[in-house]
């Protein structure tokens, strides 16, 4: 994207009843995925992890090194937040002020039990170009878990700009040494004149 490499690992974690073992089985699985293919690759991981914590439930910038004094996590939560460490990443959720509605990403059918179990992390690098994160309850497709959306501009490299010129157009060159002709000043000025006399510039400066 833009000359940034990004692998893109979207994962459905066992629920919090799940046995031990096949916990373990699906971190031992995330984390080799989040090993990077190949040179400067940048990892975003996603997705359904059913880990329940208050640092992602609230604005509070987690970072992989930025524990806040107190919080509250369940046994998955707790094993999320050790793979942040591992693998210094993000969650994006918590780095961006919202109220409740736009951070709750699962609603039960009582209509009272909210969490926030779908999530955003990615590592330092990318998170630096992330400008949003949040709930978009707008969009139904028959589940009971929301639609997460972040919004990320990544940098335009060298070779995107040398492309992005090509395709824009020129811009126009004035020959102003024409105006030292004599018929082509006064030409200009009575065109100018006139514009001036038929807009009203006090009220409309275009």
């Amino acid at each position: 994207i833009y000359g940034c490499k990004l692998k893109i690992v979207c994962g459905y974690a066992p629920t919090e009843p799940s046995k031990d073992s096949a916990k373990d089985s699906f971190y031992r699985e995330v984390k080799k995925l989040l090993v990077p293919d190949e040179k400067h690759q940048k990892i975003i991981l996603l997705g359904d992890l059913n880990a329940t914590t208050s640092i992602a439930s609230t604005h509070s910038s987690f970072r992989h090194s930025n524990y806040p004094e107190t919080y509250t996590a369940n046994n998955n939560g707790e094993r999320l937040l050790h793979l942040c460490h591992q693998f210094k990443l993000n969650i994006m959720n918590s780095w961006f002020e919202h109220p409740d509605k736009h951070r709750h990403t699962f609603h039960s059918n009582d209509h009272r039990t909210k969490k926030t179990l779908d999530l955003i992390l990615c590592e330092d690098w990318v998170r630096q170009y992330i400008r949003n994160c949040r709930v978009r309850n707008g969009f139904s497709f028959g589940s009971d878990h929301r639609l997460v959306v972040a919004t990320c501009r990544t940098p335009v490299t060298k070779r995107a700009r040398y492309k992005y010129k090509r395709k824009t157009k020129p811009a126009q060159k004035y020959d102003f040494s024409a105006l030292q002709v004599d018929e082509i000043c006064q030409k200009y000025t009575n065109q100018v004149t006139q514009n001036l006399s038929e807009s009203d510039v006090r009220t409309n400066i275009n």
